[in-house]
């Protein structure tokens, strides 16, 4: 047997091991959707919608023609050739839709988060927070005042997110990168993905507590 016809499975199925692992260490329990969830967030806008049942129909077209031309026309082909026009599909409207909405995107102004009077940011660090599925990357915000998130331009959801520090009733950590962050009036918990996701959150449920006049002098001194 050639060796590249077992190399190259072999290959493939240890990057699906690593991606695997990576996922798990990264967000513990939550692998699967914030793993899966950004992908179906993706795949169901409508532009790429579009953009997917244009590249599967011309998909379809080119290889079935070229199927029946050859006399390949059997039921089984035709299920694996239609398979193949919708993952090839796919392709094409990433291809075609992407560059479009970047450049649309970069003429776009950024996103601000706006403090409130008298309010003093702390800190910000890079971070992502999901909404809807979309795993959005910007600034993960502490204020005096408020925990939230400023994301950057290239992202679908434009919204900036914020919650209270005595509104934030608890939180977990999952894998080595997610806080959870549950807070009073909301459903779901929140996600922020974080260096350091155990010491951001003992950190607010420190400041909390405190009065607001005295939080600024207290994360600085623990910084």
């Amino acid at each position: 047997m050639d060796s590249s016809n077992v190399a190259q499975p072999l290959m493939f199925v240890g990057f699906l091991a690593t991606l695997f692992w990576t996922m798990r260490w990264a967000a513990g329990r939550l692998a699967p959707s914030a793993a899966f969830g950004p992908i179906v967030f993706l795949v169901t806008r409508t532009p790429v919608l579009v953009g997917w049942g244009i590249g599967a129909a011309v998909m379809a077209d080119l290889l079935l023609s070229g199927a029946a031309h050859r006399g390949r026309s059997s039921l089984a082909d035709l299920w694996i050739l239609s398979g193949l026009s919708i993952f090839c599909g796919l392709g094409f409207a990433a291809l075609g839709v992407a560059p479009i909405w970047a450049v649309r995107q970069a003429f776009m102004p950024a996103p601000t988060f706006a403090l409130e009077p008298g309010e003093v940011l702390i800190e910000e660090v890079a971070a992502n927070h999901f909404l809807n599925g979309e795993a959005r990357g910007g600034r993960a915000l502490i204020t005096n005042r408020r925990v939230g998130f400023r994301p950057h331009r290239f992202n679908v959801q434009l919204d900036t997110w914020s919650a209270r520090l005595e509104d934030i009733e608890s939180f977990e950590v999952e894998g080595a990168r997610f806080l959870v962050l549950k807070t009073a009036g909301s459903e779901a918990p929140t996600w922020l993905v974080l260096m350091n996701p155990q010491a951001v959150g003992e950190r607010l449920l420190e400041l909390a507590k405190l009065p607001k006049r005295d939080r600024t002098e207290e994360w600085e001194a623990r910084a």
